[in-house]
C-alpha cells in the first residue's frame, strides 16, 4: 500500500522497518548498559552471591528463555549452566510425586509409643517383650512383643535376660536409700596462735533422711584418728552406722586401711568409687557447697574451740525436748584421751537406763574437754531443757564422769 505526500511516494513497510530498527536499537543500548553496570558491580563484590531459592526461581525462568549462547555474554551471578541446571531442578520438582507415595510395609509406631517403650524398659529391667506389651495393652496401646523387641534393639537395650544384669547408678541410689550412707571430706580455714591453720572436717549423710552427722575436726586427719572416727561410728549403743549398710566415699586417701578394715569388721559394706567421680557422690558434695556458701564463707573461726563446738552440736542429733540430761567428761583409756560424755533418759524422772551419747572428738587434756563442753555442749543441751519446760532459767547437770 502505498500513499503519495507532497509528490513523493511513502512506503509503510519501510516506515514501520524503520521504526522498529529506532526502538531495538534503544533496547541494544539499554542492554548492553544494564550488562555493563552489572560486571562492574559484580567484580567488586568478593565472594559468593548468597541467593534464595525465589531468586534461584526467576533467573532460571528468564535463563532458560534467553538460552545458552546469549547467557554467556549478560549472565554474571553465575554461569550459563549453573542456571539452567537450576531450570531442570524446577522442572523435575514439579513432576515429583514422591511426597505422595506410601512407604512398603506397616506403618511406623509414634515417637511417643517408643519413648514411652523405652522407659518402661529401663525401669523395669526385668521385664521381657511380652510382659512389657502386656503392660501397654492395659494402657490402652495395642503394640505386639516383636514390636516391642524391635524399637529396644533399635535403641540399643538388650533383652532382659541381659538387661537386669545391668543397674544404673541412679536406680540403685533410690533401691537401697534407706542402707546408704556417703562420707566425705570438706576443709575450712582458722585462726590459731600459730597462724592460719587448715582444719578437716569429717562428715556422714544419710541419703534418705539428708541427716547428717560431723564425725570429726582435726587439723590432722592421720590414721589413729580415722581408725578411733570408725570405732565411733561402729559402737553398738550409738553408732550411726549399723551391720548391713552401705557406706559411699571417695578413694582419699585419708580413708586409710585400718578405717576399712574397722567398717569392714563391723559389717558395714562400703561401695568405693571410681577415680574423678565426684557426681557419683552428689549428696555429700551438694552439703558441702550449702555448709560453704552459708555458713562458713560468712564466718571467721578464731581457734579450734569453734570448730569442736559445730561439731559438738552435732553430736546432740537425735536429742529432744521432755528427755533428762546430765553431761560431763570421762577419759577413754582406748583411744587416750578425754571425750564429752551425755547421759539421757527418755522420761523427765530419769528412771530406767540412761542412753549415752558422745562426741567423736578425742581431746588431749581435761582442760580442752573441759572447754568444749562448756561452750558447745551445755548451751545445746541448755536449750532442749529450756524448750522443754518453758523455763529461761534451766540448768544442766554437769559433772565429771568416772
Amino acid at each position: 500500500m502505498e500513499n503519495v505526500e507532497g509528490g513523493r511516494h511513502v512506503d509503510w513497510k519501510t516506515l514501520l522497518a524503520y521504526i522498529t530498527g529506532s526502538v531495538d536499537e534503544q533496547l541494544l543500548l539499554r542492554i548492553e548498559y544494564l550488562a555493563a553496570e552489572n560486571g562492574i558491580l559484580r567484580n567488586q563484590i568478593k565472594g559468593r552471591l548468597h541467593l534464595s531459592d525465589a531468586e534461584r526461581t526467576t533467573l532460571a525462568e528468564l535463563g532458560k528463555q534467553l538460552g545458552k549462547r546469549a547467557l554467556e555474554e549478560v549472565a554474571k551471578v553465575a554461569t550459563p549452566d549453573t542456571i539452567l541446571g537450576w531450570h531442570r531442578k524446577l522442572v523435575a520438582q514439579k513432576f515429583d510425586g514422591s511426597t505422595q507415595r506410601k512407604s512398603l510395609g506397616r506403618p511406623r509406631v509414634d515417637k511417643e509409643l517408643e519413648d514411652l517403650v523405652v522407659r518402661m524398659a529401663q525401669e523395669n529391667r526385668s521385664w521381657g517383650y511380652d510382659r512389657l506389651a502386656g503392660a501397654l495393652a492395659h494402657l490402652g496401646y495395642d503394640i505386639s512383643d516383636q514390636t516391642v523387641g524391635n524399637i529396644l534393639k533399635r535403641r540399643g537395650l538388650p533383652p532382659a535376660p541381659e538387661r537386669q544384669k545391668t543397674t544404673t547408678w541412679r536406680a540403685f541410689i533410690r533401691t537401697h536409700m534407706e542402707v546408704l550412707w556417703a562420707t566425705d571430706f570438706f576443709t575450712t580455714e582458722v585462726w590459731t596462735m600459730g597462724g592460719l591453720v587448715t582444719y578437716y572436717v569429717l562428715f556422714f549423710i544419710h541419703l534418705e533422711t539428708r541427716r547428717v552427722y560431723v564425725a570429726g575436726v582435726t587439723p590432722h586427719p592421720n590414721a589413729q584418728w580415722m581408725m578411733q572416727i570408725a570405732r565411733n561410728l561402729t559402737m553398738d549403743e550409738w553408732g550411726i552406722l549399723q551391720p548391713g549398710q552401705y557406706l559411699i566415699h571417695d578413694r582419699d586417701t585419708k580413708f586409710c586401711a585400718a578405717f576399712k578394715e574397722t567398717l569392714d569388721d563391723a559389717g558395714v559394706k562400703r561401695v568405693p568409687l571410681p577415680p574423678r567421680s565426684p557426681q557419683l557422690n552428689a549428696f555429700a558434695e551438694r552439703f558441702v557447697r550449702s555448709v560453704k556458701e552459708e555458713a562458713l564463707s560468712r564466718m571467721i573461726l578464731f581457734g579450734e574451740t569453734q570448730c569442736c563446738g559445730a561439731k559438738g552440736s552435732s553430736a546432740l542429733q537425735g536429742l529432744r525436748p521432755g528427755m533428762r540430761m546430765k553431761g560431763g567428761i570421762r577419759f577413754d583409756p582406748e583411744a587416750s584421751g578425754f571425750m564429752v560424755i551425755v547421759h539421757t533418759w527418755d522420761n523427765a524422772a530419769g528412771h530406767g537406763e540412761p542412753t549415752e551419747w558422745r562426741t567423736p572428738e578425742v581431746f588431749p587434756t581435761e582442760e580442752a574437754a573441759m572447754q568444749c563442753y562448756k561452750e558447745s555442749i551445755r548451751p545445746a543441751l541448755s536449750a532442749l531443757m529450756t524448750q522443754a519446760s518453758g523455763q529461761a532459767d534451766a540448768t544442766v547437770v554437769h559433772r565429771k564422769l568416772a
